[in-house]
């Protein structure tokens, strides 16, 4: 099949399925564009299962604003990515879940597991675009004259990893888990122009489950988001330092 996606200016869209079985098959598609840009992914599909057995995407976007802004996600941070991307995953078993227990129960999800990776460039910079904050701690961590000065506005963020991050992704029974895999895993984020790290992450869990309320407990930042989920995170290592 062949068409067109993300006017104006659109991608050439090609998709291509090939079935394995009267139960599964393959789905490969790839988008591209005159000025570089392009998608490839490749997936195996089940046909009972709404989510895919295997995922791989390989992408090359300059400037993931050029992209976002075509899905209709404005203002949402965007990053110039000086190299290819590449995003996986795959369906696993997990301890969490019953050997029996099918992915979907009465056309809903009820149980899913997944290894995702992500390989991206070691460093790259983001811009916070409306999530851009006020950061009032660097006035202590800056030595000035001025006391009384507003604070900073951080309007962007540098990522630095190894160039390769593995999640563990489990829902089961409404509880959504994510968890880095690798536990010798790091990921810093810092201020470019102020040298300044902000945050350092060694291992962090993320859970959301269904609720109205927000509850704090120690060691735990929990953040009410949107469609009454919390968000949980649970930070091994956080700090604040100036390199």
């Amino acid at each position: 099949m062949r068409g067109k996606a993300l006017a104006p200016n659109p991608y050439q869209l090609d998709v291509n399925i090939h079935h394995l079985s009267k139960t599964d098959a393959r789905v490969h598609t790839i988008m591209t564009r005159s000025d570089g840009n392009n998608l490839n992914c490749d997936a195996k599909i089940i046909f009972q299962q709404p989510l895919p057995q295997y995922l791989n995407c390989n992408a090359n976007f300059k400037n993931t604003k050029e992209f976002t802004d075509r899905l209709g996600l404005k203002d949402v941070p965007d990053a110039k990515i000086n190299g290819p991307l590449r995003f996986y995953a795959k369906q696993v078993v997990s301890s969490l879940s019953k050997t029996t227990q099918p992915m979907v129960i009465d056309n809903k999800i009820v149980d899913a597991h997944y290894l995702i990776g992500i390989e991206l460039p070691s460093s790259f910079t983001i811009e916070l675009n409306k999530y851009a904050f006020a950061a009032p701690f660097l006035h202590s961590k800056q030595k000035s004259t001025r006391r009384n000065n507003a604070p900073k506005h951080v309007a962007n963020i540098q990522m630095n990893s190894d160039g390769k991050i593995n999640f563990d992704v489990n829902y089961q029974n409404k509880l959504f888990r994510v968890a880095l895999s690798d536990k010798n895993e790091t990921i810093r984020f810092k201020m470019p122009k102020q040298n300044l790290n902000l945050i350092s992450l060694s291992m962090i869990s993320i859970v959301c489950i269904p609720t109205s309320n927000v509850i704090l407990m120690p060691t735990l930042m929990r953040v009410l988001i949107p469609y009454n989920l919390l968000l949980t995170v649970k930070l091994i290592r956080f700090f604040l330092a100036q390199k």
